[in-house]
This record gives structure tokens, sequence and C-alpha cells, in this order.
């Protein structure tokens, strides 16, 4: 098969517009909520408002009898097997579709109303009378592995689900000189996508089910239906239409489904479950909400000598894929430095909130936030540039292929090539002296910079699997089947732009298939930025492979040799003979005739296989952020940010740059605003848009992005992941960068999000206390 940097003339390195966006704005798409559905049932959720507690009795008997009331579940009316968010947990820990006996979360759900619309649901709702036996609730994973921690699940007698370590016997800081000690608080996040949750199950014959989800990964959530519901394959599809966002949260299958699909199909009538935006706040899956401490060892000289990493995560009140995430950070926490020994003990906890999941990044931002404060804070302590200590301590990139620590092998990596771009790119001796001057006057807005640099792991665990399939139809046009799930990220012109690279056949004619278990029979979904170099690479080499089946045709069909036969407009002909030559159409006609097959040759212009690309694939950058700290108020202004990407081998410049600018966006959205929190009782207080600040366009700067290419090896694209990128590098560079404005006030470390009264609360406690910087 040819690689990418082979092919003269190609579309593929340049920007191509996005065949997505005229329905986007046009308003044409249809998302679930949008597909048309007769005899329609709506539910709606009774959930808990307690964070913990027994349930004494249900009493539904009032709305039952209300007119317009299709029916009322609860666990003793609907029976469901209990649902595990993540094999590799006891299976204690599953969670009751309907809750029995006991809650565990504010927003658990009690009870499920259908009726004939969405109103009469959400008033009959009132009506159900639950009494409660409120016990303590825990929210904070720190918390719930203290001795006397209320338990979650009694009959477990512990609320850890997960451990996870490296190097634990070993002792990483024998001979250090120095030792530099540090916490970070990665907060919990709400995902908050535009559109939020639901689900459409329409009933047909011979119960056969159909389900329309929001989701990055129809055929996962496919496969765990069967499971829950004792369904046959056969007889349910699972399919995702437009879908607006998910981030992580919208990965896998939820309680919500199963109940959904189970009413539906014992009834044999549609129902929808469109979920509000206050009641995603409290349903759909969180992201982050690690505690992460370390002690660096260095010499004296600021060479990094080990690291000995502890880290709790707190994974809701049902563990899912969140409480495995430490794997992730695990994997990870080596960053781009050579560290020669490391120690890694992660502890994942149950705890009375919301599950956690992937979120833009998923377990790797934290380890960057982790090592890029401890570094920060070595620097400061030191007396060192932090550029310099950077510089010293980067892998370099006569050492890849690297194994971590951890377990991960590195494809290969050039940081200080990102590094120094970004400082070129920012001006940062000349930021040094406006930070110097504005210091020596005392100035009321102190001037901060702060660095990231970071390397991540794409397609990981396995995630370098992906299914394929691509096709030319008889009326010349064709057709690429995929195992991801686009939510946003331009899969279709990413797709076309291949397929028509390879095959000459215009995008406009290319139609994309994903999301769909009646037209896609495996793949793995959209997560972990896998989409280009997995599906890519599996549309790419699919593409190929038809392209070597029509030339082995066409040249049988115009009596010349396979050697000359090359792309025409439409078709294919013979080298320097315009007039020799033969349409897609054509070609694929006769492709499905084998009386007019050479000898050898399958019928049909199509292939279809699993793309493995053996190896996750880990794309590197670095951030540079400079803010101003109002020092009497602790507000935080932006003044720029340059972000210096590489993700391998650019196949479509401006798709790259969209991705930069919305992972940017989002990891200023922690750093500076975004929080999910809880009083005492485990009520959540940030359960609207009211009171969870996400930043809008408003609030946010220009970014200033940038790439370097270092294709890997491990796929003929030469491609890596960069939807969350941006995510993992802007968020430590903001971090740094407001602590590095006030450090000379003797200020250390401040824990995000980094609000004007944490900021301001940071200076004076220092003020104070008389702390001077180094």
């Amino acid at each position: 098969m040819t690689d990418v940097a082979d092919v003269k003339g190609s579309i593929l390195g340049n920007s191509v517009l996005r065949k997505e966006d005229p329905g986007l704005l046009l308003g044409t798409d249809l998302y679930f909520d949008d597909l048309p559905a007769t005899d329609l049932g709506y539910i709606h959720f009774v959930r808990s408002p307690f964070a913990h507690a027994h349930i004494l009795s249900i009493d539904t008997s009032e709305a039952s009898d209300t007119p317009g009331v299709r029916g009322v579940y609860t666990a003793q009316n609907l029976e469901m097997k209990p649902f595990l968010g993540h094999h590799s947990f006891d299976a204690g820990f599953s969670r009751p579709p309907l809750a029995k006996d006991k809650v565990r979360f504010v927003g658990d759900i009690v009870a499920a109303i259908v009726a004939d619309s969405r109103g009469i649901a959400v008033d009959a709702a009132e009506l159900v009378d639950v009494d409660y036996d409120p016990l303590d609730a825990v929210t904070a994973g720190e918390a719930a592995v203290h001795e006397g921690a209320p338990i979650l699940f009694d009959e477990l007698g512990t609320n850890i689900c997960y451990r996870t370590t490296v190097g634990e016997d070993t002792d990483p800081l024998e001979g250090a000189e120095r030792i530099v000690e540090g916490r970070v608080v990665s907060q919990r996040l709400a995902g908050v996508p535009m559109e939020p949750n639901g689900c459409l199950v329409l009933p047909g014959e011979d119960g056969h089910l159909t389900v329309w989800i929001p989701s990055q990964n129809a055929i996962a959530v496919r496969n765990v239906m069967v499971r829950q519901l004792d369904l046959d394959p056969a007889n349910l599809r699972v399919a995702a239409p437009v879908v607006g966002g998910g981030f992580g949260s919208k990965a896998g299958a939820y309680s919500e489904f199963l109940i959904t699909a189970k009413i539906a199909h014992e009834t044999g009538r549609p129902v929808k479950w469109t979920e509000q935006r206050s009641e995603n706040m409290v349903s759909m899956a969180q992201g982050r909400d690690m505690v992460l401490n370390a002690k660096l060892g260095l010499t004296n000289d600021g060479l990094i000598t080990g690291i000995d990493i502890d880290v709790v995560a707190a994974a809701g009140a049902y563990p899912a894929v969140g409480g495995y995430l430490p794997v992730f950070t695990k994997m990870m926490c080596q960053g781009v430095y050579n560290i020669p020994k490391l120690r890694y003990v992660a502890t994942s906890v149950v705890t009375n909130n919301t599950q956690i999941a992937a979120y833009r990044g998923a377990g790797r931002p934290e380890a960057t936030q982790l090592l890029e404060r401890i570094v920060d804070m070595a620097a400061a302590d030191m007396g060192i540039d932090p550029i310099e200590i950077r510089r010293k301590n980067f892998l370099t990139p006569e050492m890849f292929p690297f194994l971590t620590h951890g377990g991960t092998n590195y494809d290969n990596g050039e940081y200080a090539l990102t590094l120094d771009r970004a400082l070129e790119e920012a001006g940062y001796d000349e930021l040094r002296s406006q930070q110097a001057a504005r210091r020596a006057s005392g100035d009321r807005n102190q001037l901060g910079i702060g660095i990231c640099t970071y390397v991540e792991v794409t397609a990981p665990v396995g995630l370098h699997v992906e299914f394929g399939r691509v096709e030319v139809l008889e009326d010349g046009s064709a057709v690429a089947k995929v195992g991801t799930s686009s939510h946003g990220q331009g899969h279709d012109t990413a797709f076309s732009m291949l397929v028509s690279d390879v095959l000459g056949i215009p995008m406009e004619r290319v139609t994309l298939h994903q999301s769909d278990t009646d037209l896609v029979p495996r793949g793995a979904g959209t997560m972990g930025s896998r989409s280009l170099q997995a599906g890519g690479s599996a549309v790419y080499v699919a593409s190929q492979h038809v392209m070597e089946k029509a030339k082995q045709l066409a040249a049988h069909m115009l009596e010349a040799s396979e050697a000359d036969i090359v792309k025409a407009p439409g078709g294919l002909q013979v080298a320097g003979v315009p007039a020799s030559r033969i349409g897609w159409g054509q070609l694929a006609t006769d492709a499905k005739d084998p009386t007019n097959l050479p000898e050898g040759m399958e019928p049909g212009l199509s292939f279809e296989h699993d793309f493995d690309g053996q190896d996750a694939t880990f794309p590197f950058g670095t951030h540079l952020s400079v803010v101003e700290v109002d020092v009497e108020t602790g507000r935080v202004t932006m003044l720029r940010h340059v972000a210096v990407d590489d993700c391998g081998r650019i196949l479509n410049p401006m798709m790259v740059t969209g991705q930069q600018h919305g992972g940017i966006a989002q990891g200023i959205a922690q750093a500076l605003y975004e929080q999910v929190a809880f009083d005492e009782d485990g009520n959540p207080i940030t359960a609207n848009l009211m009171d969870y600040a996400i930043p809008s366009a408003a609030e946010l700067i220009n970014f200033e992005t940038f790439n370097t290419q270092t294709p890997s090896p491990r796929n003929p694209l030469g491609a890596k992941g960069i939807g969350e990128s941006g995510t993992i590098g802007s968020t430590s560079a903001i971090h740094n960068a407001v602590i590095d404005a006030v450090s000379h006030l003797g200020v250390r470390h401040i824990d995000m999000p980094l609000l004007p009264h944490t900021v301001w609360a940071a200076i004076q406690k220092a003020r104070s206390e008389g702390i001077l910087s180094p």
C-alpha cells in the first residue's frame, strides 16, 4: 500500500471546507429529537433529591391514575439486570437501572413515567410519593477512603473500586539532592454538550427495536443493550443521527437508554426520552475529579532523578470508565521527561455523586497537569527558569521509540522543536522583560507567563484497530463505511478526502455510513482522538485495495498493462491515451459480472477489513499562555495563548486548527471557570448554567495556533490525534501563567479553577504570612 507521503498532487495536506456545515448551518440536519414517530410516549424520570438514602417506600398510585399516563415503573414492576459500568470492577458496584432499596446520588432514578406528552409525565412525577431515610454522604475522593467514611455499598464494605500501580515497592527519591512536593486538584467538570442526552425507541415487527441515540459509539451501546435486555442482536438496530457534541460524555450506555428500550419493547409502543439541561447536569457522566500528589527528586542543577505519585480518583456512585482512567494517567505520568525512577499508586473510589467518565483528554490531562505544575514548582523553588529545567530533562529524538515506566511505547517525538517554536512566536525574552518591569514598578496588573510541554496518547488500549469498507457503485459514486462515530469532528469531510484522493471520485459523490449497526457491522466509535489514524487509515487502505481491483479490471477491459492504468476524470484510462478510458460506473457494473473479470479477481469493486495500527500514537506540543492578574481583586485577564501542536502528518489544516481552538477553549474553561460543586450533604450547587460557568466566545481571546509535523510510523497516513491536545496543553499553560504572575508575592500554588476570589485569597495569605519568593 502507498504511504500518503508518496502521493504527488494530492488533495491531502490542503484545507478543504467541511461537507457537514451546510446542513448544520441551514438547520436541515435531523437530531434524534427531530425524528418523526407516531403514537409516541414520553418518558420522564423521578430522581432522588438525596445524595445517599434508604428507600422505605414508593407510592405511585396517584401518578398512575393521572389521565394521559401510560405507565409508572419502579424496580418492583420493571425487572432489569444491574449494570456494571466497567469490567475491571467487582460486580457488587453494579447499578440497578431503577434504584432498589437505596439511592446513591442526587439524580439516581427511582421511577419512570410514560405519558402521552412530556408535560403530563412531568406533572405526574410530582405525584410519586417516595419515603426516604437520609444517610451521610461523601462526595470527595480523598474523604471516601478515610476510616469512618460513609460506605455506598454495604455488602462490599469499602468504597475502593479499583487500584493501579507502577513501581510500588521502589524508592524513586533515593539519592535525590532536592525534593519538591506538590498537590494538584483536577476538579470535577460537566461535559455539557450543546445537545443533551436522550433516545427514541421504535418497536417494529417480531420484537425488532430501532434505537436512535446521540452517541459517540452506537455499536457499543447496541452490545450493552443486547446483554442487559436479553435481546437478539439481529432484532436490534442502534443508530446515531447528527449528534450535537459529546466530549466523552456520550461514549457509553446510560441506564435511561436501557429503561426506555425495556418499556418500549414490553409495551410495543414507541417511547422517547429528551433530557433537559438541569437533568443533564446531574445525570450525564462528568469528568476529571482527581487529586494528585507528587514528590519530585532532582539534582542540585535541576536534573530529575525520580518522581513519586499518589492519585485518588472519585468515580461517582456507580463506577464506569472514570474509575479506570487512572490507568491512562499512569500511562502518561512520565510525560516528555527522562525520569530514571518512578512510583505511581492510584486508587479509585465510589462517591455520592454522578459517575465519572471520559472528558476531553480522559486521564491524560491530569497527568500533564501534575507534571507541569511540579516542574514549575521545582523551577521556582530552585531559582531556575522554567524553560531551562524543561529543556535539560526532555526525552530526545534519538531515544525513540521509547518505553516509559508506565508501559507506554512512544512512537516518536521532538519536544524541543515545539518548545522553540512557541518561544519564538510568543517573543519569550521580551515577555520576561515586560514582566520584570511590571514587578519593579509594583504595577497593580502583574504579567504571568505559563509554559506547558506535553505528550499524550491517542487510540490507546486497543483503539488502534478499526473497521473500514469502501465500495464503488454502478452510478460511479462511492460509499465508505467505518466504525467511528462523528459528533462534530468532520469525519464525512476527512474520510471523503481520503476516498477522493485515492480513487479520484469527487468528495461530493462519496457517501459515508457510520454510527448505525444495520450498516456497519463492528467498530469502536469515536473517543481517544482515534478517528483519523484508525478509521481514516481503514478507509484509506480499503480505497487503495479498491483501486488495485479497478486497475486490474480496467487493464483487462482496455487490453492494456495494469502498470499503464492511471486515474482520469470520472474513471481510469491508459496513460497518455485519453480515448482509451472507462468510467467508474461502468467499472462497477462490469465488476459484478464474473464473465467480465480477469482470472482470480473477486466480483465487486469493494474491500473491507479491520485496520490495525499495532499500537497507539503520541501527539505532543508546547503551549505558552500570557495573562494579567489584578493583584487587588484577583481577576485574571488572558492576553495571549500560543499553541504549537504536533499531530503527525496533517491532512486538512483547517480542521486541525478548528480542533486546536476547541480544545484550547475547554482547557481555559477548566483553568479559569468550570467546577461541579456540592454542599456537605451531597447536593449539587452547580446544577444549571446559571451556576456552572461555561465561558462563551466573549470570554475568550484569539488563539495563535501553529503546528510541527512528526509523522507517526504506525499508520499509512502518518497521523496522530488532535482532538484533545489543545485541552491538555492549554490547561496547564494557563494554570502556570496565573501562578507565575503572583509568584513574586510568595504564592506557590493555587487550585483550579482560578476564580478571582481564590487568586485574591492566595495573594492575601502570602502577604499575611510574609512569604518571599526565591
